[in-house]
């Protein structure tokens, strides 16, 4: 018997022993969660850090926050994005009104500047033939919530029928088409100025082209040639390369994937969109569409939106404008909206499309919502849209902005549709509208 109780007693030991131990692994094993749990918040936290401390750097400022189901989403002047998780890296974070706050988990706060539209360059074509195209400066006045014109930042007589402005990086760009004998140019303009840095005289096959539309990305500035053909500039050097492309009259264009994509209206004759790779810029196939193809957009998918004008002539004479999706992946058309829009433009939410109707003078201004393709109406406010021509769109704010055909007004809508003002040109005819986004 004394056996069988040592045995039992040394048998309770072990098991004690055991259960001693489990404890301390149990505790361990929870310490060594907590400290992986740290880790992982420290290494976002310093990613954090570092991605605030670049864009500080790089001079950028915060342009939108948008609340996520698990945290922030922090979109830079540049477009760039940083996705912060809640409570991991920043706990909280504070408008001012003129700069933005991150309190960060360690107890720091990092100040950035917030964007702000300090203000407009707004073009005008002018008279056909008259050479009296315009560019005016409004300034933004942030205590009436209006735009007031800089006469000091006046291009006036800019040339023949300018048709494209494109702010890029540190540099503004204007394309004036000229006429079909003379050719034209590619201003560049410093923005904060007003004053011209240069221009691109863009040549082909020893003749002058005429620029026409404005693309961006990578460092080069991309313009549509009247010819029939694209230019590639070098923004720090103005160094260019001029291509032919399968079709004439190239105008509107965008940047997919590592492609740039460009319409050939052949002025109401071509039914071609052209691929560019952006690599060896070189036009690698064509994409055949409807009649007229005058502008593309893209919007973040593989959907392209196209923009089909009037057609006047050819085998489609009497062809009314309109706007349709081009699937770059299966290069169809996956759905045509039946809307007769002449001009559109893209927003954060919705893609725009307006036109005159020459019958009454008249104007249509739709919105297509790029979640669903929902259409609906963008203002039931007729006065507004009298002789409606060009649209633009403040990517910080969706504000939107209604040139005027055979006039100067500059109509100023909410993203809703609510009409705000009406800015003066100084000429007829606005083509482009660049906003000045930036710190006060």
């Amino acid at each position: 018997m004394k056996r069988k109780f040592i045995l039992f007693a040394v048998i309770g030991m072990m098991f004690s022993a055991c259960a001693d131990y489990q404890d301390d692994i149990d505790g361990l094993n929870k310490k060594y969660d907590e400290l992986q749990k740290e880790q992982e918040r420290q290494a976002e936290l310093l990613a954090t850090y570092q991605l605030l401390l670049q864009a500080m750097e790089s001079r950028l400022t915060v342009s939108d926050i948008v609340t996520t189901d698990e945290g922030y989403k922090i979109v830079f002047s540049d477009g760039t994005e940083l996705v912060v998780k809640n409570g991991s890296s920043v706990v909280r974070i504070v408008d001012t009104g003129d700069s933005i706050l991150f309190y960060m988990s360690d107890g720091s706060v990092i100040t950035m500047g917030k964007t702000v539209t300090l203000g407009l360059f707004a073009l005008s074509e002018g008279g056909f033939g008259a050479g009296n195209g315009e560019l005016v400066y409004f300034d933004y006045n942030q205590t009436t919530g209006s735009f007031v014109r800089n006469d000091n930042k006046r291009f006036k007589n800019i040339g023949e029928t300018p048709n494209d402005l494109l702010l890029y990086g540190s540099k503004m760009y204007c394309t004036i088409t000229g006429t079909s004998t003379d050719g034209g140019v590619l201003r560049v303009i410093n923005p904060t100025t007003g004053e011209t840095i240069g221009d691109v005289t863009v040549m082909r096959d020893e003749v002058k082209q005429q620029p026409r539309r404005l693309a961006a990305a990578d460092g080069y500035v991309y313009v549509s040639l009247y010819g029939g053909g694209v230019a590639r500039v070098d923004t720090l050097s103005f160094d260019y390369k001029a291509i032919a492309l399968g079709g004439t009259f190239s105008e509107g264009m965008c940047v997919y994937g590592s492609s740039l994509y460009v319409c050939n209206s052949g002025q109401g004759t071509g039914n071609t969109v052209s691929v560019v790779d952006k690599a060896t810029f070189t036009e690698i196939k064509t994409i055949e569409v409807p009649y007229n193809p005058t502008n593309i957009i893209n919007v973040g998918t593989d959907e392209l939106f196209l923009n089909t004008a009037s057609v006047w002539s050819g085998p489609s004479a009497g062809a009314l404008p309109n706007i349709h999706l081009l699937n770059a992946k299966s290069e169809k058309i996956t759905k045509t909206f039946d809307i007769a829009a002449e001009n559109m433009v893209a927003g954060k939410h919705y893609v725009y499309g307006t036109a005159t109707d020459w019958n009454t003078f008249g104007g249509m201004l739709k919105k297509i919502s790029i979640a669903d393709n929902t259409v609906t109406d963008f203002t039931d406010d007729e006065d507004e849209l009298m002789l409606a021509y060009k649209l633009s769109v403040n990517p910080l704010n969706g504000e939107v902005f209604l040139t005027q055909q055979m006039g100067q007004d500059i109509r100023r809508f909410k993203e809703d549709g609510t009409y705000i003002e009406t800015l003066k040109a100084g000429q007829q005819n606005g083509a482009a509208i660049a906003f000045v986004n930036g710190v006060r």
